[in-house]
């Protein structure tokens, strides 16, 4: 008579430290199995940071059958909430394989995070009479303190109504990526003369927008702007200045 019977047994089985997208290559496993997983490098390649691991994948027992091995990976963020995954990949037992985990991480906040990759054997083992089917797995964990790129770019501008009655020009801007950092400004007009200049207030959020308002009036004083085409240079402190051509409403 055959008898099915599961059997599953994870352990932790290595955490490795990785600062910047760099590690020193480590090998660990268990010998019982023949399994190991071997971190090769981390390298940044068609917009992505790519994770290259060669892994064994060993066999569940001597006297198995059908011995899978399954190989996937997931990104953890610092509350432990999952925010990536890869599918699972399977493989014959006994191989040596290379599974590469490519990601913009760009489009992640800046945190730290847990990069996990996963190895499942399973098989069918054979003990006299009974068949069962046998699950192990491990996983290896890496932890990642990752800064996102920061970015900004002009949202809209505006005429709006200040609280005293008066008109302003409002110049939002939105920002990736900015949390620390200080947003600057500069409106020329259309000879190239600079009108307009401030440095904002140090951004408390990764992601939002911020806001200049000028009245029109030249910097060094002088008679109020006319309504007309403007050119616009913003950027965050550190960062490239980008600019824009925009017509602005002046009152």
């Amino acid at each position: 008579m055959k008898r099915n019977v599961v059997k599953i047994s994870i352990s932790l089985i290595l955490c490795v430290l990785l600062v910047c997208g760099s590690i020193t290559p480590v090998v660990a496993g268990p010998a019982d199995c023949g399994v190991s997983a071997v971190f090769n490098k981390s390298y940044k390649e068609d917009g992505k940071l790519w994770m290259s691991y060669t892994v064994n994948t060993g066999i569940i027992a001597s006297n198995a059958s059908d011995t899978k091995t399954e190989v996937w990976a997931e990104i953890y963020n610092s509350a432990g909430k999952k925010v990536v995954s890869w599918k699972s990949a399977s493989y014959e037992a006994n191989k040596k394989i290379t599974r590469k985990f490519g990601y913009d991480w760009s489009k992640l906040p800046t945190g730290k995070y847990t990069f996990r990759i996963y190895v499942r054997v399973h098989g069918t083992i054979r003990d006299g009479s009974i068949y069962y089917m046998n699950n192990m797995g491990w996983y290896w964990s890496q932890q990642v303190d990752h800064t996102a790129p920061s970015s900004v770019w002009l949202d809209s501008s505006a005429l709006v109504t200040r609280d005293d009655g008066s008109y302003a020009t409002k110049i939002k801007l939105g920002y990736s990526g900015a949390k620390g950092k200080v947003p600057n400004i500069e409106i020329y007009d259309e000879k190239g003369n600079l009108m307009y200049s401030a440095a904002g207030k140090n951004i408390s959020y990764d992601k939002g927008t911020y806001s200049f308002l000028w009245n029109g009036f030249p910097k060094n004083g002088g008679v109020q702007c006319q309504s007309g085409n403007y050119k616009i240079k913003y950027w965050l402190d550190g960062g490239n200045p980008k600019q824009s051509q925009v017509w602005l409403d002046i009152y």
